[in-house]
């Protein structure tokens, strides 16, 4: 079948079997719907699926979702925060208030992270004298 019927086909095993996402995020370009099944990729235009004889109203959040990101306290120490930081697909890293609680208390940017350091070692670079 078309990547279309393929991609509606996975979505419909996936919600059957519960499937565990893949480390790849589904939704990977806006104009692409991308679907991780036990043993298949799937990737569909989202122009295509809305312009097939598909319904899109039966698409869930969870056939689009990602896994959960690594997430940063408040109270972690910009250092110890770079690998989650550099590892991250995301712009802004989620804080959260504590990793068992896990609730939302803002982000960090990634930018923001890598100018502190840039600016850090140009500074540490500088002849001194």
């Amino acid at each position: 079948g078309s990547p279309t019927t393929q991609f509606v086909r996975a979505i419909a095993a996936r919600r059957g079997s519960q499937a565990p996402f893949s480390a790849s995020p589904p939704l990977v370009h806006p104009a692409k719907i991308r679907i991780h099944t036990n043993s298949d990729l799937f990737s569909v235009s989202l122009k295509e699926f809305l312009n097939s004889s598909q319904n899109v109203e039966g698409v869930i959040a969870y056939d689009l979702m990602r896994p959960p990101p690594k997430t940063l306290t408040p109270g972690q120490r910009l250092l110890d925060a770079l690998p989650v930081v550099l590892q991250s697909e995301l712009r802004n890293v989620p804080v959260v208030n504590n990793p068992v609680e896990n609730r939302l208390v803002g982000s960090v940017s990634r930018a923001e992270v890598l100018a502190i350091f840039s600016e850090a070692i140009a500074e540490k670079s500088k002849p001194t004298g």
